[in-house]
């Protein structure tokens, strides 16, 4: 039995309710934080075929989300996703699977709760340093996002920069968010952003980040326990994830 659970993490959400009893069984049984890894909306239809109100269901199932952090805001963290940052800022960013039809409803959700949100956190547990972002931080998106700063980023402040970026809403940031890497398209850069960087970059041997950094945006194959490697886990596998007082990084089990 799993006791002494440090963080429960749950990947993409995009409408579905795998989040559901790994967040209430974590928030009853234990002090442990929350960190989602954002991308909220935008379902897969496929997903969806049995229900006509999946739009809906969506953004109802957001909002439930967004009481929960005000509900518990030391322990829950929302992190944003390339499809967030499309609403909460410009489509440039992400406009994959959009829900046109309520875009400005969503996109009022985001401002008005913009200060529930970031792009990254971290967590060090033993020796071990984790960085939460949505597709993880690249050095060389880094330096072509804080270019005049990048001498001075270093694994213990790359957090806290980011963060300041989104909440001073600063623009060169900002517009640097749609940058995805070869995997995702053509036009296509070196490296993709804290939003858009693709698994698949992260496994060549000299894609490099800051600390161990935890992930979802690549999807994978529902319940396969994610790609864990020794620099980057993917978790983008419609189940929750756990990291324990030794640093371990596990599976939810519903077994707490």
């Amino acid at each position: 039995m799993e006791k002494n659970i440090k963080v429960l993490i749950i990947p993409d959400v995009h409408g579905r309710e795998f989040w559901r009893e790994p967040v209430k069984d974590v928030l009853e049984k234990t002090d442990a934080r929350i960190v989602f890894l954002g991308d909220y909306l935008d379902c897969y239809p496929n997903e969806f075929v049995h229900s006509e109100n999946y739009q809906e269901n969506a953004i109802g199932n957001f909002n439930e989300i967004i009481n929960l952090k005000k509900e518990n805001k030391d322990r829950i963290t929302l992190l944003l996703g390339n499809h967030d940052m499309g609403y909460r800022f410009d489509l440039d960013i992400c406009d994959c699977r959009t829900d046109y039809y309520n875009f400005e409803r969503i996109r009022n959700i985001f401002i008005e709760n913009k200060d529930l949100f970031q792009l990254a956190d971290e967590e060090y547990i033993e020796d071990k340093h984790y960085i939460f972002s949505h597709a993880g931080i690249h050095k060389g998106y880094v330096k072509y996002a804080f270019p005049d700063e990048f001498d001075s980023i270093t694994e213990e402040n790359v957090v806290d920069y980011f963060n300041n970026a989104y909440f001073t809403e600063d623009p060169k940031v900002i517009n640097s968010l749609g940058m995805y890497d070869a995997y995702r398209g053509y036009g296509a850069y070196d490296y993709g952003s804290i939003v858009w960087a693709d698994i698949h970059s992260w496994m060549k041997d000299d894609y490099d980040g800051y600390a161990y950094n935890i992930v979802g945006h690549t999807q994978l194959q529902h319940g396969c326990g994610g790609i864990i490697t020794d620099k980057v886990a993917d978790l983008d596998s419609a189940e929750a994830f756990i990291i324990n007082d030794l640093g371990e990084l596990k599976k939810y089990f519903g077994n707490l």
